[in-house]
């Protein structure tokens, strides 16, 4: 019952793992799951791309790959991605 564990014999162990706390463990899962540089980096990118007072708003007669060029500097990370996303293969077959 709750964390031990009885036999046959009716012999009791206790199931708990014994937990040492060392430097080297909370090292390595610092290491592990804290955000790298690159993705605050990231983060930082996209807060600052999703402010309206510091992004200026897209109409719909800009076109976006002009905006993207225009402001591609500013937005490095991103743009790598819309390059992904804005281009779409052209096809000569019809779409189902």
């Amino acid at each position: 019952a709750g964390g031990n564990i009885t036999t046959r014999t009716n012999n009791t162990y206790d199931a708990s793992p014994s937990i040492t706390n060392n430097g080297s463990s909370n090292a390595f899962f610092a290491a592990i799951f804290q955000p790298s540089q690159e993705s605050q980096s990231v983060r930082e990118e996209v807060y600052t791309y999703m402010d309206n007072i510091i992004t200026p708003q897209v109409t719909p007669d800009i076109n976006p790959w002009k905006w993207w060029a225009e402001h591609e500097k500013k937005f490095p990370m991103l743009a790598i991605m819309t390059h992904k996303y804005l281009s779409i293969p052209a096809t000569s077959v019809p779409s189902e």
